[in-house]
Parts: structure tokens; sequence; C-alpha cells
């Protein structure tokens, strides 16, 4: 089936599609573009994008590129998984360690080794973008795996990936963003139409703002770090007289942690479970779930048991979870797409065009013709914009949902209402309970969706994931009852029953 299209005049000039003098690639005979009748709104090429939907997907084939050297940004346990599955897939794999980490094994499991952060300590060895970027671009490295922690979550890394030429195995820098933004993924779920718990739209920077909410809500209530997770920046309030102390506490823990320290307020949620589910998704728009992983039972907000599939999860409400954790990830890709379109981060080139604002593009800035509706010139805009990110004309990638994996979380109350907290874009360390059952390799699945093969090229179809069996991971806690059950280190020596 073939669409056939015609030019886009908006303004009465030079035609912007056709890309003179504008930052815009020519476009192709097969790609979209819109006629305007002059006297109406008449959208020849929107009526014939609903009847022909392959002129989209034509637009949306991706270059497949193999990957033949892997650097994982990271240490330990998860830097050899990823080495493991490079080694199983015929990928040479790179390490990086810092001083302190002369001798460890995951130096030792990787084809070549470079030492990175001369003089730093070890967590900031890991965390210096710079060194890191730099062993990639002088030893030939395809593809950079950021693991978990460190820099797994963080836009910048991503985006210095990117800028550099290697590939970044996770979702685009956009996306990361918007979910290390816990407000703005909570924005972008309710768009959705995931249900979330109340709390504050935006990030508070005041205490009297959390005594506002207590007003309305009542207690007890949580205060969460905006900008980061893993139980850090995290308070439960209980009354008024708990409320001021506990707004200190959070936001001194968030800006020690995170580097900044702005809070949002949720009403709490007694006694819940923690579900989360695994997605997958690729640069084509398709996403799938791997089920569910339950990680209810946690020691000062940080997991320590996870058990997949949940037990005794009611069948509705498994399919409400995985259903929802879809749709939001479809709507973070779109979510992050239109941002782009309208300012885009800096480093591109319509970013640098608009200087980066998040202000609509028109063009050589020639006002819209005054015989065109406003409803029509909202709807010409949409559509245009939707054209000219699935061609990739304004140099943003051509993907319509959440792109690699990650898990969507949620709380399940004692009534059986989910609400969603949070999106990981990441690889999680429980990753291993959800491949025991659905017996799919996530780490060879992360590769190849960066190589640019869809699901279905890896069979990764909604109906080909199935639960087999059931599994359970446990970790290993180590606290000092003599200094109040701080954390602590040192050889486990004598084990017993607890």
């Amino acid at each position: 089936m073939k669409c056939s299209v015609s030019c886009c005049r908006l303004q009465g000039g030079p035609g912007w599609a056709s890309g003179r003098g504008t930052d815009l690639l020519p476009l192709s005979p097969q790609m979209l573009q819109l006629r305007v009748c002059q006297g109406g709104a008449a959208f020849l090429a929107l009526r014939r994008l609903l009847r022909c939907p392959a002129a989209w997907q034509s637009t949306q084939r991706v270059e497949y590129k193999p990957i033949k050297k892997v650097m994982v940004a990271n240490r330990g346990e998860i830097a050899i998984r990823v080495f493991r599955a490079c080694t199983e897939l015929g990928i040479r794999t790179v390490a990086v360690y810092s001083e302190q980490d002369t001798g460890q094994m995951h130096r030792q499991k990787a084809d070549e080794a470079y030492l990175i952060g001369r003089g730093l300590p070890p967590v900031q060895a890991y965390l210096h973008i710079p060194d890191i970027i730099k062993v990639a671009k002088e030893n030939e490295v395809d593809a950079v795996h950021p693991g978990y922690g460190f820099l797994s979550e963080r836009a910048d890394f991503a985006q210095a990936c990117m800028d550099a030429g290697v590939r970044f195995i996770g979702p685009t820098p956009e996306v990361v963003r918007k979910m290390g933004d816990k407000v703005e993924a909570r924005a972008i779920a309710i768009s959705a139409g995931v249900p979330v718990v109340p709390g504050t739209d935006a990030p508070i920077s005041s205490l009297s703002e959390a005594q506002e909410f207590s007003n309305t809500y009542g207690f007890p209530i949580i205060f969460k770090a905006a900008y980061g997770g893993g139980g850090r920046g995290m308070r439960v309030v209980r009354s008024y007289e708990e409320l001021e102390e506990n707004y200190t506490r959070a936001f001194s823990e968030a800006l020690s942690a995170f580097g900044n320290g702005a809070l949002f307020v949720e009403k709490f949620v007694e006694k819940p479970r923690h579900i989360e589910v695994q997605i997958l998704g690729d640069k084509y728009g398709n996403v799938v779930h791997l089920y569910e992983r339950d990680c209810s039972i946690q020691r000062r907000h940080q997991k320590v048991v996870e058990i997949a599939p949940a037990a005794h999860l009611d069948t509705q409400l498994r399919s409400k979870l995985t259903n929802d954790a879809v749709r939001l990830a479809k709507q973070v890709g779109a979510a992050a797409q239109e941002s782009c379109l309208l300012g885009g981060p800096a480093t591109s080139p319509l970013g640098q065009r608009l200087g980066a604002k998040r202000s609509v593009y028109c063009p050589e800035s020639v006002p819209w013709p005054g015989w065109l509706p406003k409803s029509g010139q909202a709807l010409c805009l949409s559509v245009c914009l939707s054209v000219c990110s699935l061609t990739s004309a304004c140099g943003f990638p051509r993907q319509v949902g959440y792109e690699n994996a990650g898990t969507v979380e949620f709380l399940v109350d004692k009534q059986g209402r989910h609400y969603f907290i949070e999106v990981n874009s990441r690889l999680q360390v429980e990753h291993t309970v959800t491949e025991e059952i659905t017996d799919v390799d996530l780490v060879h699945a992360q590769i190849h969706i960066s190589e640019g093969k869809s699901l279905p090229d890896l069979g990764l179809k909604q109906d080909n994931v199935r639960i087999n069996g059931c599994a359970i991971q446990c970790r290993v806690t180590t606290e000092d009852p003599a200094r109040g059950f701080q954390p602590d280190t040192g050889r486990i020596e004598v084990g017993g029953a607890a």
C-alpha cells in the first residue's frame, strides 16, 4: 500500500518541509507531509495517515548496527553479569576500575581494563564522566552499559555517550531525565490515566507548603526526594509535631545523596504491597511486560527480598498493573518526544536554534495565515511535528515509546487499589528473578535492542511471554546492633537461624 503526499506551506512563503532556510532535512517521497487548502483546514495527509498507518511504520526503520565491543561503566557483580552476557554473544568487553579496585574480580573478567578517576575516592572515580568517555573513545568502544547505581540514571551521562558517538545501552537521555524527576514522572503517569497517590504537583520549597498539604489530606504523609530514590530522602510524618523535624532531615538527606534537596509530598499508604513490573521497549514503539516482582519486604525503604511472580496476586489486579505499566511506558516515550519537539536539548540542531526554550517552533518566525482557524493551526502543528519526529528531521531519535529495559513500580493498598510511584530507567539488581520465571535474558535483550533489533525480531511478543515457576532473591544486610543498627562491613564468620 502506498500513500501519496504533498508539500506543506503554512506561512505562504518557502516550503518549510523542504528544508530550505531551516534545520530540517529534505523529506523523501515516502515521508508524510501535510496539505492545507486555502480557505479551510482540509488535512488531506492526516486523512491518508489514518487510512494508511503503514506510512508511519515506513519512517521508523532503524539501521541495524551490530555491537562488537561493550564497556561497563560500573564495578562488581553487575559488571561481571554484563560481561558474561557479552561473552555469550561474542562481544569483546571493557572494564573500568578505580585505584582502590585494582584487584577486583570485574577487572579480571573483562577482555580489557582501564584505570579511571586517578587520585579520586572510589565512588567519585566511577562518577567521573570525562574519564569514562575518554576510555570509550580511545579504545573504540561501540556501546556503554551503565549497570545499576552510579551513572545508570544520569541523563547527562547518557547524553555524553551519544555526543561521543558511543551507544548508551538504556533509554534515551530525555527519557532518563524525565524518569529521574519524580514529579515529572508522576505528571506523565496522570496523563496516561495511571492512578497515583495524592501528592504535590511540583517539588515543595518550604515547610509551609508541607503544612498546607497535611491540612488538606491529613496524616500520615511522606516526604520523598524529587531527584533520587533508593530510600534516601524519605521520611514518614504521622503528626503535626513531627513535621518540621522530618522535613529538615529529608531535605538534608536528599541534598547529601543527590546534590538537590528538593522534596515532594505524598499521602502515606499504610502497610502496602510494593509491586514492580519489568518492561522492555524497542526503537519501534513496541513495549512488552515480563510480569511482576513483589518487593514488599524492606529494611529502611531498601528492598531485602524479591519474589517473582508476586504471590497471591489477584488475576485482575495483575492485568491492571501490567497494562498500566505498558501504557505508561508508551506515554513516557511520547512525552519525551513532545518535549524535544517543543524545544529539545541544547545539543540538538533544533535546540540550538531555539536556545533550548520550551516554545513552539515556527520556522523563520512567520505568523500563521489568518485564514487558518486556531483549531486548525493546533492540529496542523501537531501533525507536522509528529511527521518531523518520525523522520528524525530534527535530529531526535525516532522511537515512539520507552526504549530498552525499565521497571514501573506501584503500591497496592489493603483494598487492592494500586498507585504508581516511579519508573527506574535501568536494569535492577533483582532482574535475575524475572529472568528465571520468563526465560528471557534481559541483558541480551538490552544489547540487541541497542543494536537496532525489534522485540518481534527477538521473539518477544506479549503472547509469547509466560510465567514458569517462581524465584526468590534475598539480599544480605550488615548492621551493627551496638551502634544503633548502623550499616557495617566485615567478613561473615558465623551464620544461624534468625
